[in-house]
This record gives C-alpha cells, structure tokens and sequence, in this order.
C-alpha cells in the first residue's frame, strides 16, 4: 500500500497554519514563544486515512540571562585582619608583629607546635596555622612548618 501523503496544520490562539501537505522537513522558525499544537495524518496509495494526531511543542526563543552578584569574600580556613587577607609562603605563619615576615623560622615552626591540637572552635586554633586547611592543628602542620624552615620569600 504505502504512504501517498501527509498532511499537517500548526496552530495556537494566535497562529494558524491551515492544513499543508507535507513535502519538506519542517522548520519551526520566525515563530513567537509559546505553545503550539501540530496535527497530522496521512492517507495511504487506497484511499485510507488515519485519525488525525497531535504532538504539543512549546517553543522558546528567548535565550537565558544570568545574573552575578558578587558578595562580600569569605574564607573557611583564614581570617580577615584589618579587612584583610594575608598570602605568604608555605609556613611563614608569623613575624615580629604578627604578620608573616617573608622567612620560615623557629618563631613559626613554634607558634604552630604550640597549637597542636587545637581545632576549629578551640581556644588555641589560629586558621593561619592550620596549614593544611583541614580543620585542625596536628603533625602535618607542624611537619609542613619544619621542612619550609630556612625558606626565605624571593
């Protein structure tokens, strides 16, 4: 038997199509967004048509917009000093005034050996000790303090 035609009709409350013979992929294009619904039937070479069927499409033109907001930084494993952030060198945790100094010395090896043991929330954690930023002040960090020792920033 086989298939003599197709037929199609696209439409929605403000479009309509009319029923077209289907020759050509068919292309949604220089459409407005909504919902649509496209009916479609075909006849076969004898005569017989089917029912007529419905696929809903909704189309969307509109690309997305994003939006950023960018809030005030936050950090988990440092501290603001002054409004402030400090970076140094791996194991320079302290200097004469607080600050990291530029070098990796015994003041610093000391001051995270003296805190061992401490943890988020303890009276002796101090963040910029916790090297290793996972939460506590254990043998890493005094073993990352102690094998930086003598280093000096370039």
């Amino acid at each position: 038997m086989g298939v003599a035609s197709t037929f199609y009709h696209i439409c929605n409350s403000t479009y309509d199509t009319g029923w077209l013979e289907y020759s050509a992929p068919l292309y949604l294009t220089g459409l407005s967004d909504g919902e649509y619904s496209i009916d479609y039937y075909s006849t076969d070479n004898i005569g017989n048509t089917e029912h007529t069927n419905t696929a809903t499409v909704i189309l969307d033109n509109t690309p997305p917009t994003t939006t950023l907001t960018i809030g005030e930084p936050k950090c988990i494993f440092n501290t603001f000093t002054d409004g402030w952030v400090i970076v140094a060198m791996i194991g320079d945790v302290t200097g004469s005034d607080g600050w990291p100094d530029g070098k990796v010395d015994m003041r610093d090896v000391a001051a995270v050996a003296r805190s061992f043991g401490s943890y988020m929330g303890h009276s002796l954690y101090n963040p910029n000790y916790n090297i290793d930023s996972d939460g506590k002040i254990d043998m890493k960090d005094v073993g990352i303090a102690a094998r930086n020792f003598g280093k000096i920033d370039p």
